[in-house]
């Protein structure tokens, strides 16, 4: 068996890859990073997977321990989940100014906090629906659009939404492989993106490493390390393997397997 971290794997044969590229599109004085499935990630997904997250976490025990988010209580990731939301509502309701002038909410906990945080997902959905895509809203990475936002706090609260699952012991919300699919996209394209500094001149002096999700057929190519490798799996599994989410995972690496760790590793820094 090969692993890929802590997760056991199985390996498969090599498989003929292409690389997944989305161009960048420049809008005005701004950069656009188009998602992969711009029909799976909406403001109504925000409210839903929120949602979600809130009605299981009515009956818990704020104090249970959530392991996905390190030392994290449920507590925790509500209060993360709900200052997170209440910050983007302000960046789009101030666009395209930063949001220099944020005061942040002051923290509720049990079923206060479990309202604040509907609040707060309804207040962000009914901005975002209120605001065009290419409209131009601060953010922290290149792009500044509100599409920016309405992708980033979608995956946001899918995630979060999965950690309390799993801290609960729930079986995992439905998610449509489309939008799982725009979250490894999401990684690849915005979090994995080299600063100029770290840019080769040569990208043949690295390996390859394949992400390839067998549900939609989506294929990812990224080059670092030494050695191939290709990681195969159902665009869930892969998505949450790649973010460190919980359980071992059913999926498949063939090549060099120190290359999946060198990749969660990457992901790691650049995430938390």
């Amino acid at each position: 068996m090969t692993h890929l971290g802590s997760r056991c794997v199985a390996p498969v044969a090599g498989s003929t890859t292409f690389t997944n590229t989305l161009p960048r599109v420049f809008v005005r004085d701004y950069v656009q990073v188009p998602s992969l499935y711009p029909d799976a990630v909406t403001a109504e997904s925000i409210r839903r997977f929120t949602s979600l997250l809130a009605d299981a976490s009515r009956d818990a025990n704020p104090r249970t321990s959530v392991p996905t988010c390190g030392d994290w209580t449920l507590d925790d990731l509500l209060w993360h989940l709900t200052e997170v939301q209440d910050f983007w509502t302000f960046v789009i309701a101030t666009r395209p100014n930063p949001p220099k002038d944020y005061e942040q909410p002051e923290r509720t906990s049990g079923r206060r906090l479990i309202a604040m945080l509907r609040h707060a997902a309804t207040g962000l959905a009914e901005a975002l629906d209120n605001a065009g895509a290419n409209e131009p809203a601060w953010s922290w990475a290149d792009e500044q659009t509100v599409g920016f936002t309405i992708r980033r706090q979608t995956h946001e609260a899918l995630i979060h939404c999965i950690d309390g699952f799993l801290a609960l012991n729930l079986s995992l919300p439905r998610v449509s492989a489309e939008l799982v699919a725009d979250g490894i996209d999401e990684i690849v394209h915005v979090f994995l993106q080299p600063n100029a500094d770290d840019v080769d001149d040569d990208p043949k002096t690295f390996g390859t490493i394949t992400i390839h999700a067998t549900d939609t057929h989506d294929r990812w190519t990224i080059n670092m390390g030494e050695g191939d490798c290709t990681i195969a799996g159902a665009a869930l599994h892969l998505n949450l393997w790649l973010w460190g989410r919980g359980r071992t995972w059913p999926l498949t690496v063939s090549g060099a397997a120190e290359q999946a760790d060198l990749l969660r590793a990457e992901i790691a820094s650049k995430t938390n």
